[in-house]
């Protein structure tokens, strides 16, 4: 086969071993479905040729394009997201007052005559919205430019105090965010969902139809869970400022700062909410916040049952007390303040996303860090799998009508587990090299799961209710991680410092004095050891979007209602 062995020899091989041999429309497909992964979603739809079979064809050049075109579409959600910066010394967005050159007067040297004072800044302003030298005048001329010298502190610290969500212009109620142009959404989610092929692609990759994809719109996101999806509640949480989410190098790579992600860019949500052509959703504890598009309500660490359930089996969770029920109490507190009556609301949430998760791990992980047995652990499960489904009731009878919920990662993969849980017994570990011990019980939680949904699905028809398979997702990237890009094994944490294949050492911790981190976190899957990088977050948004979004969809058609 006319292949090319180093980007397409797993492919090849496997297509050469089937008996009997594919058709050659067959493997065309099965290529057109690779590639996508290789090159992602930059293809033009003009082009029809599969670039693995066209002559003269340069591969290091279409990652170029591809690798361009990604570049670009982060770019722009990045200005975006700079602007909810404010300073609060000089008004100037883009920058704090601790990297304000205007209050420290001290000025790189690349400055120039700009303003010095606020009374020149002020005096600019008024005479001309353009500084000499072509430079657009704007609120980032007093604080640091990206990518110039100064860049974030050196600390890294969250911003303290209110900041606004977004300019007017794309915050204005009652008007969808300007998002710069359709690629962000082509960049998060791409074609990997698309069954018109017939390829013999991975089993446990979604088959999903592109055009279901395509037709669900959303004007807002609500995102409850944990340390997966929280943006920077943990954080802003009394005494919380100095845990390491609050500190680069957490958010290096996309926010050039920290902002209580647990990632050293976008998460998982981020991606879903570019998805939608809506902007990142606010953490519900910023203060001065806009939640007209949504808002997330996940804190790091949190439990689904109540820490007091917990502690009456002994079972300690200190890192927040913002479990479940409290997320919904919030959430409930910010409807009845946009929503003039139960009506209003109702037609506001039909138009709305509910992601309820992932969060229950938490639940599981503290259980096995403090040494509970497999047994006593597995008993959580019935109450663990109860509380998500008594909360979806609970949202269902406000008026929501379009949820997802999440299960469990395979955990036996994650290298916290890997490292917490190492044996010699080479026959405790599958062909991924995770921990098939661990994996079953993930497997188990989201057997249960997936029962209760139907349930729910069928005792409420006009709801609709999808389950979102993070195991598999995961599953799939580890399985990919090459053809994916990613180096080094995927089990292999980038920020962290341990003598260990999976080089974690929870007493050498991300963003601990010293810690290193990876040259290229882009190569690996894991950030921290627990949770991803924003490219491993980038994949498994582009899988679970491909899987849960058409699962909706359908719901929505076979129910005859629309959001």
């Amino acid at each position: 086969m006319g292949l090319d062995k180093s980007l397409y020899g797993p492919l090849r091989n496997h297509q050469l071993a089937l008996d009997p041999l594919p058709s050659l429309s067959r493997v065309y497909h099965a290529v057109l479905q690779e590639e996508r992964l290789l090159v992602g979603p930059t293809v033009t739809p003009e082009v029809t040729e599969v670039m693995a079979f066209a002559v003269r064809n340069n591969p290091a050049t279409a990652g170029s394009a591809s690798s361009a075109l990604d570049w670009r579409a982060l770019r722009d959600a990045e200005r975006l997201e700079r602007n909810k910066i404010r300073c609060s010394y000089c008004n100037a967005t883009r920058h704090d007052v601790n990297n304000c050159y205007i209050k420290s007067q001290k000025f790189p040297d690349w400055w120039g005559d700009r303003p010095r004072t606020l009374e020149e800044m002020k005096a600019k302003r008024g005479s001309s919205s353009r500084p000499q030298g072509g430079r657009p005048a704007g609120p980032d001329a007093a604080g640091t430019a990206a990518g110039t010298a100064g860049g974030p502190d050196a600390a890294g610290t969250v911003a303290a105090g209110p900041s606004s969500a977004l300019t007017t212009t794309d915050m204005g109620r009652g008007k969808r965010p300007k998002f710069p142009s359709s690629r962000l959404k082509d960049f998060v989610v791409g074609t990997t969902a698309d069954t018109s092929s017939d390829s013999d692609s991975s089993p446990d990759s979604p088959r999903s139809s592109g055009t279901l994809m395509s037709t669900m719109k959303f004007e807002a996101i609500y995102q409850f869970g944990d340390s997966l999806s929280d943006t920077g509640n943990l954080v802003r949480e009394s005494n919380r400022g100095g845990v390491n989410y609050a500190r680069l190098p957490y958010g290096q790579t996309f926010f050039h700062r920290a902002t209580g992600r647990c990632s050293d860019g976008l998460l998982m949500v981020d991606f879903f909410a570019l998805h939608f052509h809506l902007p990142l959703l606010n953490p519900i504890l910023e203060n001065g916040s806009d939640f007209t598009y949504g808002a997330n309500f996940a804190v790091a660490g949190a439990t689904a049952l109540d820490t007091t359930t917990l502690a009456s089996i002994n079972i300690s969770s200190t890192v927040t007390y913002s479990s479940l029920s409290t997320q919904i109490g919030w959430f409930k507190s910010l409807i009845s303040s946009f929503c003039p009556n139960s009506t209003d609301c109702e037609r506001s949430l039909q138009k709305s996303l509910v992601l309820m998760g992932e969060i229950g791990g938490n639940d599981y992980n503290f259980a096995f860090s403090q040494r509970k047995t497999m047994e006593q652990v597995y008993a959580l499960i019935p109450q663990v799998v109860q509380t998500l489904k008594d909360t979806v009731i609970e949202l269902i009878g406000l008026g929501v009508t379009n949820i997802v919920v999440p299960g469990n990662f395979p955990i036996g993969c994650v290298p916290l587990y890997l490292f917490q849980f190492e044996t010699n017994d080479t026959s405790k570990y599958d062909e991924l090299h995770c921990l098939k011990e661990y994996n079953e019980f993930s497997q188990f939680h989201n057997q249960r799961l997936i029962e209760a949904i139907k349930e729910l699905q069928d005792q409420y028809p006009n709801v609709a209710i999808a389950y979102a398979d993070y195991y598999s997702a995961l599953r799939w990237v580890i399985s990919h991680s090459f053809a994916l890009g990613f180096e080094d094994g995927p089990e292999k944490a980038c920020c962290s410092e341990g003598d260990n294949p999976y080089n974690y050492d929870p007493s050498r911790s991300c963003g601990s004095p010293g810690v290193p981190v990876c040259p290229n976190p882009a190569k690996r899957v894991s950030w921290d050891g627990i949770h991803m990088t924003q490219e491993g977050n980038r994949h498994l948004a582009r899988w679970l979007l491909g899987q849960f979004l058409p699962e909706l969809a359908r719901q929505r058609k076979t129910n005859s209602f629309h959001a």
